[in-house]
């Protein structure tokens, strides 16, 4: 019995461990928010800026609002 609450602590920190590093059950990872990085998935951006673009002074693809 002992044994069992044992394990069952260990897996119960190591999903709480998982979730603060930001894992998301489909293995995707989360929405990322306006002027982040992105790849260009659909429905990937927010709404409020929801095109996944490159400009000239970003290393990759970003969230961006389209004026």
């Amino acid at each position: 019995m002992r044994a069992l609450i044992i394990c069952t602590l260990l897996l119960l920190h190591g999903m709480l461990s998982l979730a603060a590093m930001g894992f998301t059950s489909s293995g995707l990872p989360p929405i990322p928010k306006c002027t982040e990085p992105c790849t260009g998935r659909k429905n990937e951006c927010p709404l409020d800026c929801k095109h996944c673009r490159q400009f000239w002074n970003t290393k990759g693809r970003v969230c961006a609002k389209v004026r």
